[in-house]
């Protein structure tokens, strides 16, 4: 509903996995009169790519599932930007988890596709994407509210994170609109910093962000050289 007060119902598409339970997502698509696609279940390339292909689309902006409070300001101002230059792929380094999006050209989605050497790891797409000798890219780098934002997130991966999220809209007097700056007031510093991750690996146990293209000795995604 966030997305959908800021951008309107026609340019929103629920964009999920054929293993989903149809019914409770199509009931949530027809009570908003937005779209709705089911494709492959693990690879979001080719998910996607078909879905653009279905609703004549050359440019997606991708908000995941578990990141219910996009920011929809940074993203318009992300938008503008994308508009304006001629970009493959545009992500955001200064939003703490839970607000983020990117902004992907279906052009480049295809190349990443036909590069990519497991498609299946295709969730981890971000990783996929940072190289810089391939793609154009673009880290929009939005101004920090506060320092306290380094060390917050509000991505739901667990049952104590969607608990979080629902006692977060109580606090806001049951408005799903909250604002960033709202956002920050009301959540708690994790004690821990989850936000200082400063390399990668292209490959583990979980997934294989590897392209055909990269150099045997390719071992790491150095962060730094893409979001400072």
């Amino acid at each position: 509903m966030r997305l959908v007060r800021a951008f309107g119902k026609e340019n929103i598409l629920i964009c999920t996995s054929n293993k989903e339970k149809k019914n409770t997502l199509k009931n949530i698509a027809k009570k908003l009169n937005i779209k709705i696609f089911f494709g492959e279940d693990l690879n979001i390339f080719k998910r996607l790519i078909d879905a653009s292909k279905k609703h004549n689309i050359d440019h997606i902006v991708r908000v995941t599932g578990d990141n219910p409070l996009t920011d929809t300001e940074t993203l318009k101002k992300m938008i503008k930007f994308y508009s304006n230059n001629k970009i493959d792929f545009m992500y955001t380094s200064s939003l703490f988890p839970g607000l983020k999006s990117e902004i992907i050209s279906v052009k480049a989605l295809k190349k990443c596709y036909s590069l990519s050497i497991d498609p299946n790891s295709s969730e981890y797409l971000t990783y996929f994407f940072l190289r810089k000798n391939l793609f154009k890219l673009k880290c929009f780098k939005e101004k920090r509210i506060s320092n306290k934002e380094k060390k917050l997130s509000i991505t739901i991966d667990q049952k104590s994170d969607f608990i979080k999220l629902k006692n977060l809209i109580k606090k806001n007097k049951s408005n799903i609109y909250i604002t960033r700056k709202n956002i920050i007031k009301n959540l708690k510093v994790k004690k821990n910093k989850i936000n200082n991750i400063k390399k990668i690996p292209i490959k583990t146990k979980y997934y294989d962000a590897r392209l055909k293209t990269d150099p045997k000795n390719f071992r790491y995604i150095n962060l730094e050289e893409f979001y400072l």
